[in-house]
């Protein structure tokens, strides 16, 4: 990641295997990306279910337990759904001609 960065800051000289190194870096971040929501979401339910069991006592408070589940379930797959994956899995010439482009970033207001 670093060698990638400071190729395009111009501090590093490109090498021949740069294009290996961006591959590398691209799928590595796009799991990274993947495993964080993933295990951020794992563990907001385990405290759910944590404090659900703790409280089974607690009738009245039943009814808000639906709401307070799908809210993270709902964040989890909205955050999934919004990755970029076609700037993380598609080719490097797609990737550079496109993903770098100041378009890609801003919000159409058309």
């Amino acid at each position: 990641m670093y060698y990638i960065l400071n190729v395009n800051a111009g501090i590093a000289p490109i090498e021949p295997d740069i294009a290996a190194r961006t591959r590398r870096w691209l799928n590595i971040s796009a799991v990274v990306e993947f495993l964080f929501y993933t295990i951020l979401i794992l563990f907001k339910l385990s405290m759910l279910f944590f404090f659900k069991r703790l409280g089974t006592s607690v009738d009245r408070f039943n009814y808000l337990w639906w709401p307070i589940l799908l809210a993270p379930l709902i964040t989890y797959f909205v955050s999934i759904g919004t990755v970029d994956y076609k700037c993380l899995f598609n080719s490097l010439e797609f990737i550079t001609a496109f993903c770098n482009s100041p378009s890609v970033g801003k919000i159409n207001h058309d």
